[in-house]
């Protein structure tokens, strides 16, 4: 899998948890202190900072290896 292709997986994973967990692209950026437009960012592209992905994880309720087939 290429680097493009995993962070895909990841934004994919993200948005399939987010609305798993009922919530909205705003209602989770409040959670972690963002905006929407940043949340929807990461769930086209993906996200590279690996400390924000752990955050992501928490506020979504999910264990961090949500994210182990990216």
């Amino acid at each position: 899998m290429t680097e493009i292709q995993a962070y895909r997986a990841q934004a994919r994973i993200l948005k399939e948890c987010r609305l798993a967990a009922g919530l909205n692209q705003s209602q989770l950026g409040e959670r972690l202190s963002v905006s929407s437009s940043t949340i929807s960012r990461w769930e086209k592209y993906g996200c590279k900072n690996w400390f924000m992905v752990c955050r992501l994880a928490r506020a979504l309720g999910q264990d961090l290896n949500v994210f182990k087939t990216c």
